[in-house]
């Protein structure tokens, strides 16, 4: 977890929007003391770099936006895929002999009631740790039957369902824990947020007024898209969820198949 995950998402908008009008009221006063001390300055070179910031803080916001979208849609297609495998592997073990076919069909279902557990902060490890010891119980199974029967072409289907099902879940433990937008770029991205609020604030200083209507537009603007990236960006909370349909669905078909 990164830092400010700590922090809820209704912090995290005020924090956002208190920075950015400290960066300006900051940037004013420092305007302001300027121009007492140097009188004559010339504020059109002000203009320019403060619109070359603006810039670069649009860019970095879409280039943000970006990756956090990109990475909301991998953890939703995951979910698609392993509910997929997970419902092929379990057919297919119907073509086990028994007793390995109701043995593992009974640990499939339980396997898929504890990938449902993974979006929850709370039952995330216990839920992981279950499905990690599973893992070995199915591939056991697998295992001996191959001993027996290696040139059956049903178990090699089973077989390659199976281990799908077990890459899935790193796959899927990655997207949610480790494959996540960097946190010094979120730092970095404040910085340039505070920077080029400070020097409107400067350029407002230097003239000797502001629009706090305008700039209080701005501040909102940026901290409502940091919200979304934020939000987008955490595997766990917040507003924007990963819609875990395709798994209950695969739970509620289980009693069709017998």
């Amino acid at each position: 977890m990164h830092l400010i995950d700590n922090l809820p998402l209704w912090a995290v908008y005020l924090l956002t929007i208190g920075l950015g009008l400290l960066a300006v009221e900051l940037g004013f006063r420092f305007g302001k003391y300027w121009k007492e001390r140097h009188p004559d300055e010339q504020e059109s070179h002000i203009g320019a770099m403060i619109a070359a910031t603006l810039g670069l803080w649009a860019f970095l916001l879409a280039f943000l936006v970006g990756i956090a979208t990109s990475r909301y849609d991998a953890r939703r297609a995951l979910v698609l895929d392993e509910a997929n495998s997970i419902g092929t592997t379990y057919l297919r073990a119907g073509y086990l002999p028994e007793p390995y076919a109701s043995q593992s069909r009974e640990l499939i279902r339980e396997y898929a009631s504890e990938r449902l557990k993974l979006v929850e902060l709370e039952t995330y490890a216990a839920a992981r740790q279950r499905s990690e010891e599973i893992h070995p119980l199915l591939w056991a199974t697998a295992q001996e039957l191959a001993a027996t029967q290696p040139a059956n072409p049903v178990l090699a289907l089973y077989i390659d369902s199976l281990n799908q099902t077990i890459d899935l879940h790193t796959s899927r433990v990655t997207a949610l824990t480790t494959a996540r937008i960097p946190f010094t770029i979120d730092i970095g991205m404040y910085l340039v947020a505070i920077l080029g609020l400070g020097m409107l604030g400067f350029q407002s200083g230097i003239n000797g007024k502001r629009n706090l209507i305008v700039t209080l537009v701005l501040i909102l603007i940026f901290s409502s898209v940091m919200l979304l990236i934020i939000d987008m960006d955490r595997s766990w909370g917040g507003l924007i969820r990963v819609n875990q349909q395709p798994m209950k669905d695969l739970i509620s078909s289980f009693a069709s198949f017998k």
